[in-house]
């Protein structure tokens, strides 16, 4: 009998279900838990899809800054030599990105809508 009291202490923050309980009926959800179910569900779905580019652009940061670190280390550079190095290679990865859309640009021009997507899309991922 115990935790029959437990139960009913525990599903009073959810209105209907402890009605439910106290009335020995089945344990279906109510349509407003079914509702906040789905939209939990959608809000969090959201949440991922709003943390996943942010983790792939933070994935080619760290190989960029892996790569500069590893030729930093293979020429035996330290102090600061070292930090140079890596602001110069760091930037130049930076820009060497910035060109690649510069030149895609140039070679897009004339195309519109889905011709262009597609050709900057082929031509960022060639060079």
């Amino acid at each position: 009998m115990a935790a029959a009291g437990i139960a009913l202490a525990c599903a009073a923050a959810v209105p209907g279900r402890a009605r439910r309980i106290a009335s020995g009926a089945d344990a279906l959800p109510t349509p407003e838990e079914v509702l906040m179910t789905k939209l939990r569900t959608t809000a969090l779905l959201f949440a991922l899809c709003l943390v996943a580019p942010a983790a792939a652009h933070a994935n080619r940061q760290h190989e960029v800054m892996r790569t500069c670190n590893t030729k930093a280390s293979d020429t035996g550079l330290s102090g600061a030599e070292r930090k140079k190095y890596m602001s110069t290679c760091l930037s130049s990865a930076r820009n060497a990105q910035q060109k690649k859309m510069k030149e895609c640009n140039i070679s897009a021009q004339g195309k519109a809508g889905t011709d262009r997507k597609d050709f900057m899309k082929g031509c960022l991922s060639a060079n």
